[in-house]
Formats: structure tokens, C-alpha cells, sequence
């Protein structure tokens, strides 16, 4: 299943990048909320196990779309809560982390009810 057609999907990664300008201007000019609605959007399409989903839709043109797809969610998780660091937004960090190491455990039982032993 891909993105839908109409839009004209870019990299994603770049808008995380730690020298990005245009995302510390914008983070500058109408505050931290770009960073919370992300990770809403990263949470609820990672536990949704979503194949993707739009990460930005850019106001100039709503054909453009920066789109994350399944296998990302997690290393766009830690993009983000690195981001976070480097910009001492200490509050999402801990949402961040906590979500993340939520989802460790979720696998670690999985994993051990998985590998039961079975009589045979």
C-alpha cells in the first residue's frame, strides 16, 4: 500500500536535522507545538501499525507531503527525542523515552511468551 497519488511525498529526515534552519525558525516563531504534534502523530501511527502516514503537510502547497512509512517509526522516535535533547525540550524527551522503552517491553514479553518451551 503506498501514498496516495496526489501528493508528492519528500524525505522526512531533513526537517530533523540539528543545523536545520528552517525548522528552528519556525519552532522560534510559533513555539514547541510542531514538536508535540509530531510525536502524537509518530505515537499514534506506530501503536496503529499504520503503513504510513504524513508527518508534514506544508501550507504553500497541500500536494507536498514530507510522509514517514512503518519501518521508520521507531528510528524517527529517536530522531526526534535526539532533536529534543539538543533543543533542552526536556518534557517531550521523557514522553519520548518513556514511549519507547514501553514498546521495548511490549516485545521483550512477546518475545518470551513466543519462545516458550512446548511438550512434546
Amino acid at each position: 500500500m503506498g501514498i496516495d497519488k496526489k501528493y508528492i511525498p519528500i524525505d522526512w529526515k531533513k526537517y530533523f536535522l540539528i543545523n536545520n534552519t528552517i525548522v528552528k525558525k519556525y519552532i522560534k516563531t510559533y513555539g514547541l507545538n510542531f514538536l508535540n504534534q509530531t510525536f502524537l502523530k509518530l505515537r499514534t501511527a506506530h501503536k496503529s501499525k499504520l503503513p504510513y502516514t504524513i508527518l508534514i503537510k506544508f501550507n504553500d502547497n497541500d500536494d507536498i507531503v514530507a510522509v514517514i512509512y512503518q519501518s521508520e517509526y521507531e528510528y524517527a522516535l529517536k530522531t526526534l527525542l535526539d532533536y529534543c535533547i539538543h533543543i533542552e525540550y526536556y518534557e517531550l524527551c521523557t514522553e519520548i523515552h518513556s514511549y519507547l522503552e514501553s514498546t521495548k517491553k511490549r516485545k521483550r514479553k512477546y518475545v518470551r511468551k513466543s519462545k516458550m518451551p512446548t511438550n512434546v
